[in-house]
């Protein structure tokens, strides 16, 4: 396809074009972590200004990199042994933890979190996928994998592609000053790496577009000031 590609501009074929990985289920981790893991989390943030993350005004987050090896080592075993005990993985194959941030939902920075339909997009890593783990919250909010919905709770966690999968939150008007949603988003690729499919990126990102319109959740900030 043409590096002019426009998602905007309808056509219906890169609907059923299929992706590999689009059809991955999406694994459920009842108590992916225990207390002092999620204590040593928190500790990790805990003295982190706003200054010190990134604010992403489009999804009213704030997201601080973790570079704690003790956190680092406990999840690239976390994920390898989940991946091989649901058959993602053989022996010739393991799981690398390359990103890992904690981040808050709130709308006390004057946007409106919420998280689009989109995939990841990062191609040199190859395919990778994705743990998302729940940490503290005071509200539902659940998380759509490819029109599926996760009420996710607390310190558990679902695995899937992020970068084959459209995945996002369901929308959510009402944030209340106090409502939060802290998360550990973690991403991981495979070794022997997985490339991406030649057209891949123009099917997702016409896809992420058109599902966008269909829930009615933009990918621009949305200002409560």
């Amino acid at each position: 396809m043409s590096n002019n590609f426009d998602p905007s501009q309808y056509d219906n074929s890169l609907l059923t074009t299929s992706i590999p990985g689009q059809d991955f289920v999406t694994v459920y981790i009842k108590d992916a972590i225990n207390y002092d893991f999620e204590k040593l989390i928190y500790k990790n943030v805990q003295d982190k200004t706003f200054e010190d993350g990134i604010y992403q005004n489009f999804v009213g987050h704030i997201a601080h990199t973790i570079n704690d090896e003790e956190i680092k080592n406990f999840l690239n075993l976390l994920i390898n042994k989940i991946a091989k005990e649901n058959n993602i993985i053989n022996d010739k194959e393991e799981l690398v933890l390359t990103e890992c941030a904690f981040a808050k939902y709130t709308s006390k920075y004057g946007n409106l979190p919420k998280l689009f339909p989109h995939f990841d997009t990062h191609k040199l890593d190859g395919q990778r996928l994705t743990l998302d783990i729940q940490l503290q919250s005071n509200i539902e909010w659940p998380v759509v994998v490819e029109g599926n919905s996760f009420n996710i709770s607390h310190r558990d966690a679902i695995l899937f592609y992020g970068t084959q999968q459209i995945h996002w939150r369901e929308k959510r008007n009402n944030f209340k000053k106090e409502d939060f949603t802290d998360m550990l988003f973690c991403h991981f690729k495979f070794l022997p790496q997985r490339d991406w499919s030649n057209n891949q990126k123009e099917v997702l990102e016409y896809r992420s577009h058109r599902i966008r319109e269909l829930v009615g959740i933009s990918n621009q900030p949305e200002s409560l000031i």
